[in-house]
């Protein structure tokens, strides 16, 4: 029930679960009474939101079946919306050439890690390197070839490190 909801996004009210071609009561269930309704916004299904036995097993109406649609629409807005926000961090915290992490976000994460490593006694290993020679690079090729090239040394330090390691765009050609 629920992947035909999943597919058609189309809410669903069974009073009878006995009446619904190859579905069998689920032994869990003390009534055949179901609803299924689509979390979904835009073109984007987040799942589908189900629900059976209701409160003195009657079966379940169009109001409940309306109060779950409802529910649904704002559960999915509430995931939409921490989507949005996640995009949106990431963003602010992203250089958008390179995609690595920007001098800003370096900054703050530098801080938390230096205090990290004095509360647990640790240490902390930061290193710091720039394209020799850039300036004149981009000056005799370009800037889209500069760019090509930032977006190259972006993807070579990002696979030459282990994934709880931080690459972040310092600034121009620093790393």
């Amino acid at each position: 029930i629920a992947g035909h909801v999943a597919a058609t996004r189309q809410p669903l009210l069974i009073t009878d679960i006995g009446s619904v071609a190859n579905a069998a009561p689920h032994k869990g269930y003390a009534t055949g009474s179901f609803l299924s309704v689509p979390v979904a916004a835009g073109a984007r299904l987040y799942g589908v939101l189900n629900a059976a036995d209701k409160v003195g097993d009657v079966p379940f109406d169009e109001f409940d079946l309306g109060t779950l649609t409802l529910l649904a629409q704002h559960v999915a807005l509430c995931i939409e919306n921490a989507e949005l926000h996640r995009h949106i961090a990431r963003l602010a915290n992203t250089d958008g050439l390179t995609s690595l992490y920007n001098h800003r976000y370096f900054q703050e994460r530098l801080e938390e890690e230096m205090e990290r490593a004095r509360r647990f006694g640790h240490g902390v290993a930061l290193l710091m390197t720039d394209l020799d020679s850039f300036k004149e690079f981009n000056d005799h090729y370009g800037p889209p070839a500069g760019d090509v090239v930032l977006q190259a040394v972006a993807t070579v330090l990002v696979g030459a490190v282990r994934r709880s390691d931080i690459v972040s765009r310092y600034g121009g050609d620093e790393f």
